[in-house]
């Protein structure tokens, strides 16, 4: 079981993938400060 997250959701988050495998090797970047508002 897990949380289920939307393709809209998803595509929302600021995700840096690492070049070594980026499918599993990411980081989450924090947001700009326009699209919180």
């Amino acid at each position: 079981a897990g949380i289920k997250v939307s393709d809209e959701e998803l595509a929302e988050l600021a995700i840096k993938r690492d070049e070594f495998h980026g499918e599993w090797n990411y980081r989450l970047r924090p947001r700009e400060p326009s699209a919180i508002m």
